[in-house]
């Protein structure tokens, strides 16, 4: 599209109603990220303090790679995967989960992830947190880690919380219609 199309057309403006729409729109898609995307993450995040405890043992580390780097940007992501197994009742599990972060510690910086490997070389021992009513779900780091996605959804939820507050504060005021018999305006 050839934004110079634009010029001399006719802006629309969303009045109180639209805006107040637009605004609950922004809450749902912030109520999404947060408990439909993040929401396991919470759950099982927060379950995860009080598990019981195993020694484990590091089997492998890595770094993977995701995207790729062109002219403009770098899309590159660096996700960190610890690999341990430990035993529960005489079963031995295996494992790859850090913490319940959704995105799983990825990053854009490669020395980020670096730092978290740096806590669990491979042959080390570490204390696997386990799950007693399905021991083969399991962690290194318990607890609730606020992810991307639930800062997003804050955020989000936040953003859709104002625009709906100044949207309800202008129709009891009578602000935000520019015409005097509070019609839709088109500049």
């Amino acid at each position: 599209m050839d934004y110079g199309d634009l010029k001399g057309q006719d802006a629309v403006q969303l009045g109180p109603m639209g805006a107040a729409v637009f605004g609950g729109v922004l809450v749902l898609v912030g109520v999404l990220l947060v408990f439909v995307w993040g929401g396991r993450s919470l759950d099982e995040g927060s379950e995860s303090e009080s598990w019981p405890t195993v020694e484990g043992k590091v089997t492998a580390t890595r770094i993977d790679r995701r995207g790729g780097r062109n002219r403009i940007e770098d899309k590159r992501r660096y996700t960190p995967r610890v690999s341990y197994e430990y035993v529960v009742d005489g079963k031995t599990h295996r494992s790859d989960r850090i913490d319940f972060l959704p995105d799983g510690h990825s990053t854009r910086d490669r020395s980020a992830a670096e730092a978290v490997l740096q806590r669990y070389s491979k042959g080390s021992t570490v204390e696997v947190f386990y799950d007693p009513a399905d021991p083969s779900t399991s962690c290194l780091e318990p607890g609730v880690k606020l992810g991307i996605s639930f800062l997003a959804g804050i955020g989000t939820m936040g953003l859709g919380l104002v625009v709906i507050a100044t949207a309800a504060y202008n129709l009891v005021t009578g602000g935000g219609s520019p015409e005097p018999d509070g019609g839709p305006h088109v500049a």
